[in-house]
């Protein structure tokens, strides 16, 4: 059973959809398992890869600086960046993880 939300796209990839840890039990490895979870299952259902969409690095925001540092850790690569006209403020950083 998964942890937090994946969506699963084709038969290719799938995405973190959502993923937290109350910030009072950071850094004791919870995240980890989750995600170590996570890429299990989609290893079972035969994906090749995995990618998590978070806030881009041009944005200095302490939060998501750890957000991109746990995903780093986790073995995702920065792949592509989108920027929305809605939301100029927040662009999209996408990072990248071969199965």
């Amino acid at each position: 059973m998964n942890q937090f939300p994946l969506k699963y796209h084709g038969q290719m990839s799938a995405e973190v959809y959502w993923m937290g840890v109350d910030p009072t039990c950071h850094r004791k490895g919870l995240g980890r398992i989750q995600m170590k979870l996570a890429i299990q299952d989609v290893r079972k259902r035969g994906m090749k890869f995995m990618f998590v969409a978070t806030l881009h690095p041009d944005v200095e925001y302490e939060p998501f600086l750890r957000t991109r540092c746990f995903y780093e850790a986790m073995g995702f690569g920065y792949a592509h960046a989108e920027h929305f006209s809605a939301d100029p403020e927040n662009p999209i950083a996408y990072y990248l993880r071969q199965l």
